[in-house]
């Protein structure tokens, strides 16, 4: 039989004209299923913040990681944590960003001669979190949330 012949459907009998009706059918099935899963996939993705939260830890860690191996003293005021609606733990070379959908973890490379004390801070509707403040001195290294409406030297939020 041609190519032409079964592209057009003819000469097949009873059951080729039954197996081009269950593929055709088989390739519609398919084709929905397809666009469900990208449609799920997009609503999904829209309200994940997965890439936000791994922006934050990663960017955090880094920041943390200069503060140590800077010489002298620093302070700098990071204002990336406030577009976030995020809870962030800091301890034991490790940073927890989560949020109602899940956590990331990020490791930094901390001083063990001078550690790092544990920031745990939840972010509140009434008092977000508006930046975190970075100090290194002589002392060692130390970061502060800054919420709204605090003042300080560095950080104006």
């Amino acid at each position: 039989m041609r190519l032409k012949n079964i592209r057009k459907g003819k000469n097949f009998g009873k059951k080729g004209a039954s197996m081009i009706a269950i593929l055709r059918a088989f390739d519609l099935v398919l084709a929905a299923g397809i666009i469900i899963i990208m449609i799920l996939f997009w609503r999904n993705a829209k309200d994940d913040t997965f890439l936000e939260k791994t922006f934050v830890a990663r960017d955090v860690a880094m920041l943390l990681t200069t503060a140590y191996a800077s010489p002298g003293e620093l302070t700098y005021c990071y204002y990336g944590v406030g577009n976030y609606d995020f809870d962030y733990t800091i301890q034991d070379s490790q940073i927890v960003v989560e949020d109602k959908i899940g956590k990331v973890n990020y490791r930094y490379v901390e001083d063990t001669s001078k550690p790092l004390s544990p920031l745990i801070e939840k972010n509140l509707k009434e008092h977000p979190i508006a930046a975190f403040e970075i100090i290194k001195d002589s002392a060692g290294v130390k970061i502060v949330a800054k919420r709204k409406g605090d003042s300080s030297e560095t950080c104006q939020t």
